[in-house]
């Protein structure tokens, strides 16, 4: 385990899963009660931040309403970032930069390009964020540790692939700052790193992986599983797919040496 959090989990507090009425493809919506969620069959949730139960529209919603206002150029093209409190990480640098960016690119077109999809990641596929739990090895009992664990998925299936998640948040390189504060971009690295390493230890040689127990979000089906023979063989309740990657072990070591480089 990789230990890199300095600040306890909350008290009393809930799982961030994020789900709507419509759970959409691109995992942007957020959080429903317990009872209406499919659970991960080993989960015992752990407590996260409080999450205000909204319902939220579908990333796919959201782009074929091509939301208003129109960008002022040529190709008049909509606004695509779901409000505030739907999206799945708020990050205040994130906003100020592109409100700087505005004034550099001067094509209003080309703005919104940028203005809809570099925030996307953090808008859109932060899936889940919470805490690692610890199981007694006499009682089995668990309980939450201060472990921070950061679920990110590519957009159309709730599952982790190593190298796209680094990649995602790795974008966000220039906003990274030294913080022990659990809404800032250095606990959501860390909670990717953290995840990135379990997964590892799990199956070196695959590539995708389920949601974390801790998260209480349903394990993902691949259709693919009974076609493959892997070997060594995994376990499909924590792998979704195993493909022999080496940019995916490559991207690992990429955020961890970026968060250190950051962080030292």
């Amino acid at each position: 385990m990789i230990q890199l959090s300095t600040s306890p989990p909350p008290q009393n507090s809930s799982p961030e899963t994020t789900s709507e009425s419509k759970t959409p493809a691109s995992g942007s919506s957020v959080q429903i009660s317990n009872d209406e969620v499919k659970l991960h069959p080993d989960a015992t949730p752990t407590p996260g931040p409080d999450v205000p139960a909204v319902t939220c529209p579908s990333y796919d919603e959201i782009q074929f309403k091509k939301g208003e206002p129109l960008s002022e150029g040529h190709r008049k093209f909509p606004y695509s970032r779901p409000s505030p409190e739907c999206r799945t990480f708020n990050l205040p640098s994130l906003e100020k930069l592109i409100v700087q960016m505005k004034t550099i690119i001067k094509d209003p077109d080309l703005f919104r390009l940028f203005e809809n999809s570099y925030p996307n990641t953090l808008d859109t596929t932060i899936k889940w964020r919470g805490y690692a739990n610890k199981i007694d090895p006499v009682t089995k009992n668990e309980t939450a540790t201060d472990e921070e664990l950061t679920f990110v998925i590519t957009g159309d299936i709730d599952a982790m692939w190593l190298r796209d998640s680094a990649s995602q948040i790795y974008s966000y390189l220039p906003l990274l700052e030294a913080s022990d504060n659990r809404d800032s971009l250095a606990s959501l690295w860390r909670g990717l790193i953290n995840l990135h390493a379990r997964y590892i230890i799990i199956s070196p040689y695959c590539h995708s992986f389920q949601p974390p127990p801790e998260s209480g979000l349903q394990i993902q089906h691949n259709g693919a599983y009974s076609q493959n023979k892997p070997i060594p063989p995994y376990d499909p309740k924590k792998v979704f797919d195993c493909k022999w990657e080496l940019d995916s072990l490559a991207s690992f070591l990429q955020v961890s040496s970026a968060y250190y480089q950051t962080h030292k």
